[in-house]
């Protein structure tokens, strides 16, 4: 039996951690959007997440049309890659804005809604929603899929964007 409720626990979280694959007309219809638009600024740090098109992310992040990755920043990034109709997208973009916060000056946030920006998506090989691309001068990028809590992505983005 405890081995059947553990099972069955697992499972579940790791449903809940891989996020949304599959969208339909109702949740589409009824879901508000996730992300104030606005032109992004590679520039300067964000308090908060910044909406970014994939010609911002070709000309001032990463070319994803390019042979070889290269990151044009000089600071790292966390772009946050959503669906306006995904739940667990909604949830973690208030944690990633706290996070925007905290980071300030060191890790600039951004977004794009990964059905409008089709080619980077698929380019970056978006398979589900959330999915987190982390970027940094001189490292390879990490692609994060689900919504992970926000203690677990802090330590990811100090492990992997500023040590």
């Amino acid at each position: 039996m405890k081995r059947t409720t553990l099972l069955l626990s697992l499972c579940l979280g790791l449903l809940a951690a891989t996020g949304c694959t599959k969208k339909t007309d109702a949740a589409q219809a009824d879901a508000a959007p996730a992300a104030k638009e606005s032109p992004a600024s590679a520039s300067q740090p964000a308090a908060q997440s910044v909406y970014i098109t994939q010609q911002d992310l070709r000309a001032r992040l990463f070319d994803y049309t390019a042979p070889e990755y290269r990151y044009l920043a000089s600071r790292p990034c966390v772009i946050d890659i959503y669906a306006t109709w995904c739940g667990p997208c909604k949830q973690l973009a208030p944690v990633l804005d706290e996070l925007a916060s905290e980071f300030a000056g060191q890790v600039d946030f951004y977004k794009f809604d990964g059905e409008k920006e089709t080619e980077a998506a698929s380019a970056i090989g978006v398979r589900a929603y959330p999915t987190l691309l982390l970027l940094a001068p001189g490292k390879e990028p990490v692609l994060q899929v689900g919504a992970l809590p926000k203690d677990v992505l802090k330590q990811l983005i100090t492990e992997k964007l500023l040590q």
